[in-house]
């Protein structure tokens, strides 16, 4: 199963989305930098247990 996210996982969602055994994320915006934090503990953790997660990069999205 594949899961898109406007904001990556936080951690506490990442662990859902791993029991729930979502094999991969795809997500537009950090959301460490939304928080202001230094690192994205969500994929973090999710890339540990094998879930494959990354950043979808479009030419018509233009958030920061």
């Amino acid at each position: 199963t594949t899961l898109y996210v406007t904001l990556s996982p936080c951690i506490a969602c990442a662990r859902v989305i791993y029991t729930m055994k979502i094999k991969r994320v795809i997500y537009l915006d950090s959301y460490a930098a939304y928080k202001g934090i230094g690192i994205d503990e969500g994929v973090e953790f999710l890339r540990k247990f094998g879930v494959q997660v990354e950043r979808h990069h479009s030419a018509v999205y233009s958030g920061q």
